[in-house]
């Protein structure tokens, strides 16, 4: 549990900021909010790059202090940037807290790869993945929630504030709590008794990743498509999570009273976010049992279903019309007390459904879309785990977090120049939709990647498993020996 509370802060901190951009761009006395965005794509990149050099360290040590030195890198960053007066503090901050995010990642993965039995990965890193979308979504609600309330004197840099005593409480429990040997679910698919005992820390796995093997993770095919498609399977969501909040602040949603626009806009940006959740919750559990009759259809299910859901995101894009709030016919919610009126928000959703009913449709299609996109993040984790060396976990999944990682941080370097182009030559609802339905095309490439591990995933599988059998053959026989000294 407390893994998941950790990986939870970690991945909330990458999204805190979208939904208030304005009001940390007027806390610094800032020229645009492209200073942020850029600071933002610093903080992804810098993780992304460190995660690579983290995933061999994981590999190679005890996954348990790598997790506490994260934990401390977060727990100074949170609260350098809760404090922060001047911007250059702020951008200090984050960079502290990616170094902590780089290797948090990895480690949690790799560990969470070993506690869970391998008949069950496609369920637990389904949970994992919602719980990673969730944040995404839970950042933006809350930083945005919370920041007029000034809470103990703090607007923005209260989000903040809760991380640096979440991050702190996480370091502290993580000094107490026993993670399993190295080995032990990829161990347990050939020798199930074995691989418990590696779970409980009754026998050692004693292959470790060499400098060699790194060239041996990047000539598989398997591998390379992976981390191919996760840079340009993340562009459309890091687009959404980004811009769409804004894009709805600043044109459709440009009349509605200033102390509701970000919470209105959250909820019509949010639909794609529940279609997501669900589908992580439904499909986890299919995969599991798809995975038991072939691999080669779970791969299948995944590029099938990000292909229906490409064009029903675009359509959803599309949907999108001006709303006049003078002809909502609803007061002006100047009142503080009314963010945390639920009335309220019916009130506001149902009048705009009322009167735009294309709203209906948008609502509709986009949660199908984020419904149906939910297979790749699911399946991607317990395929490189299959076919992957235990030992070579934390390094592949760092791989794998690079290119997740680095693909946002561009995508918020290409954001941050078209907030300049969106606002100075494009400023309409159009221009607004050919950005996000621009972002979406990329799909192609992560449709194209899974249609191929699909047609290779078993014989790898095997693979691995040849070897797997060897290694507990050879534990075994030094368990025995070992016995009789």
């Amino acid at each position: 549990m407390v893994l998941m509370v950790f990986l939870l802060l970690g991945t909330i901190s990458v999204n805190l900021l979208p939904s208030i951009y304005h009001v940390v761009e007027e806390t610094f006395a800032l020229d645009g909010i492209s200073p942020i965005l850029m600071v933002e794509a610093g903080f992804i990149l810098v993780a992304a790059i460190l995660a690579v050099f983290w995933g061999y360290f994981i590999d190679k040590v005890n996954r348990k202090i790598v997790l506490i030195v994260a934990a401390m890198c977060l727990f100074i960053g949170f609260g350098i940037s809760a404090s922060s007066t001047k911007f250059i503090w702020f951008i200090l901050g984050r960079g502290l807290t990616a170094i902590g995010f780089g290797a948090q990642v990895p480690a949690i993965y790799s560990i969470m790869a070993d506690l869970i039995p391998a008949k069950h990965w496609s369920k637990i890193f389904a949970g994992i993945a919602l719980l990673v979308g969730m944040s995404n979504f839970f950042g933006n609600f809350i930083s945005g929630f919370l920041t007029p309330f000034d809470i103990w004197g703090f607007s923005w840099q209260i989000s903040f504030v809760f991380l640096t005593f979440g991050s702190f409480f996480c370091g502290v429990v993580l000094f107490f709590i026993v993670i399993p040997n190295r080995g032990a679910s990829s161990i347990g698919v050939v020798d199930e008794d074995l691989g418990e005992e590696l779970r409980t820390g009754n026998v050692g796995y004693n292959f470790t990743i060499k400098k060699g093997d790194i060239s041996g993770i990047w000539k598989s095919k398997i591998n390379r498509w992976i981390v191919l498609q996760a840079f340009f399977y993340v562009i459309p969501g890091a687009t959404m999570a980004s811009f769409l909040i804004y894009y709805f602040i600043d044109s459709p949603f440009q009349s509605f009273p200033a102390l509701l626009q970000i919470q209105i806009a959250e909820i019509f940006a949010a639909a794609v976010g529940v279609g997501y959740i669900l589908g992580t919750i439904i499909l986890g559990p299919i995969f599991d049992n798809i995975r038991k009759k072939n691999p080669n259809l779970r791969a299948r299910f995944s590029y099938i279903m990000l292909a229906i859901a490409m064009p029903m995101i675009m359509i959803a894009f599309f949907c999108i019309v001006p709303v006049d709030y003078s002809a909502l016919n609803l007061p002006d919610f100047n009142d503080v007390a009314a963010i945390l009126d639920l009335q309220t928000y019916i009130l506001i959703v149902g009048a705009i459904l009322t009167h735009h009913p294309i709203y209906g449709v948008y609502f509709f299609v986009l949660f199908i879309g984020g419904f149906f996109a939910a297979p790749i993040t699911i399946d991607r984790t317990p395929t490189l785990l299959e076919v992957n060396l235990p030992e070579h976990s934390a390094s592949t999944q760092a791989l794998l977090n690079f290119s997740d990682q680095f693909g946002k941080g561009i995508t918020f370097l290409i954001i941050a120049f078209q907030y300049v182009v969106y606002d100075i030559l494009f400023h309409s609802i159009f221009s607004g939709k050919l950005i996000l339905v621009a972002s979406v095309v990329w799909y192609i490439i992560p449709i194209l990647c899974w249609r191929k591990i699909s047609q290779k995933i078993s014989p790898e599988i095997e693979k691995k498993n040849v070897i797997m059998q060897e290694r507990a053959n050879t534990l075994r026989a030094l368990n025995e020996m070992l016995k009789y000294q």
